[in-house]
């Protein structure tokens, strides 16, 4: 069709008889007047097909745009001079050594290895734990020390006033026979594994207390613990900031009972903006109350999912995937990526009472 179109606007000449020179023949006498007879890619063409014939790879006719070129070997696409062709793709920001591959937002190189998970065959629900005065009476306690006592956080003086994170939050595995919170598990860590993939880095504040220890682990890492034997570990709402890429990344939380009565509580609130969570008046400042994506007071009458003698179970270093369809264990290796010095700022703990 692009052919057909080039010879309607060719010249035509009906007659085979060559056009006589203009005037202008004289001054080019010595080499002669300009061949009349177009030559196509096949030689002359006849005489009612005087015009070049130009030859496409496809049936598209070219544009009639003055920035348009026309390529004319059969092979090279029409090229547009007006546009030129966009900067190619260059690929990851972030060099990985062999086994690791960038995260999403190219901010870290990650290995993972899944294996699968351990069915203890024994399974606790959760119930609420029974509210006590002394849980969070002293209120949040930062890594850097500060304590902050409110009727959020907790701030009581005696059996009167029973407020604050653990109590609104506590839970403990159902004693069969009542129905309620009972004692057992005795002796036994147990808790939940909270799964957060995501698109970019981010950092992420979690609250913890529990009736006797607890302890918070970040992709099969611990970061925070309270193990000694005194109320401490219950008195605070114990706070820790998470710096973590983008990709996925575990929280485990979990909580022991060492005797008598029990209570657990755990929350996760963010993200907020990366490395910004690095003091204890950011923390404080930080909309923790408005940003909460897991809680221990929502998981009433599901099972604990983290356990040592019950529920799931993964090796050491290995986390508990809940990612996933069915559970599984994964192990997360994150480096910086090639040429950089540091992946993040470490987690930070919830300091001393």
């Amino acid at each position: 069709m692009f052919s057909q179109k080039l010879k309607q606007i060719a010249p035509i000449h009906q007659s085979p008889t060559p056009m006589i020179c203009v005037p202008v023949c004289a001054f080019l006498l010595l080499i002669g007047c300009p061949d009349e007879t177009a030559t196509g890619p096949a030689g002359p063409s006849s005489d009612t097909d005087a015009g070049l014939i130009f030859q496409q790879s496809n049936n598209t006719p070219p544009s009639t745009d003055a920035g348009h070129a026309i390529q004319d070997n059969g092979e090279t696409p029409v090229a547009d001079a007006g546009n030129p062709a966009p900067d190619p793709d260059p690929g990851p920001q972030c060099t990985c050594p062999d086994g690791y591959d960038p995260t999403p937002a190219d901010d870290a190189c990650t290995k993972t290895i899944t294996v699968a998970a351990t069915n203890e065959g024994t399974s606790y629900e959760v119930c609420d734990a029974q509210d006590n005065w002394v849980y969070g009476k002293f209120g949040a306690q930062y890594p850097g020390g500060t304590k902050v006592r409110n009727e959020y956080w907790g701030e009581s003086d005696g059996p009167g006033t029973v407020n604050g994170r653990l109590n609104e939050v506590g839970i403990w595995a159902c004693n069969e026979n009542t129905g309620q919170a009972g004692y057992d598990p005795v002796g036994e860590w147990i808790g939940f594994a909270h799964c957060l993939n995501l698109d970019g880095k981010g950092d992420y504040l979690v609250g913890i207390a529990g009736d006797n220890q607890v302890r918070l682990k970040l992709n099969g890492e611990t970061v925070f613990e309270y193990l000694e034997n005194n109320t401490a570990a219950f008195n605070y709402w114990w706070i820790s900031a998470l710096h973590v890429n983008s990709g996925m990344n575990i929280i485990e939380m979990q909580g022991y009972n060492a005797h008598s009565v029990a209570s657990f509580g755990a929350e996760i609130a963010g993200p907020f903006p990366f490395n910004s969570l690095e003091n204890d008046e950011a923390m404080i400042a930080a909309n923790y109350e408005d940003k909460i994506v897991f809680s221990t007071g929502v998981m009433v009458g599901q099972s604990f999912d983290v356990g040592e003698d019950s529920g799931w179970t993964c090796p050491d270093g290995y986390a508990l995937n809940r990612c996933l369809p069915e559970p599984e264990c994964t192990y997360i290796d994150v480096i910086p990526c090639v040429g950089e010095s540091d992946v993040s700022t470490p987690a930070t703990d919830g300091g001393t009472p």
